[in-house]
């Protein structure tokens, strides 16, 4: 089951990390225009987030397939915690503060 969701996991991994380079794109280009201060280069560190997080995501999935290789560390709860989750969390949280502060003004536009 495990040798499934590898490639699944990986797929969407590919797809936030395209998602977050289009937004960086898309702000650095809007920033510009508006006068912004810099805030798109934020987006890039969680870009490098999501990335850390896929492979320590890809580590834990790879492990119980070759288990003797596989250290207790790698295996831990622990690990996937820190290696995982918590840059995944800091990553959505602040992509979703920088895109809110630059493509916040389309929802303020819609109440009008």
């Amino acid at each position: 089951m495990t040798i499934l969701t590898i490639p699944a996991a990986l797929a969407a991994y590919l797809a936030i990390l395209y998602l977050l380079y289009i937004f960086a794109m898309l702000s650095r280009k809007l920033g510009a225009v508006t006068k912004m201060k810099p805030y798109y280069r934020w987006l890039y560190v969680a870009l490098a987030l999501v990335l850390l997080s896929s492979v320590c995501d890809w580590i834990v999935l790879s492990a119980p397939t070759v288990p003797e290789a596989a250290s207790d560390l790698i295996l831990s709860e622990w690990f996937y915690l820190v290696g995982h989750t918590v840059p995944l969390v800091a990553a959505a949280i602040l992509a979703l503060i920088i895109v809110l502060r630059y493509w916040g003004w389309l929802f303020r536009e819609h109440d009008r």
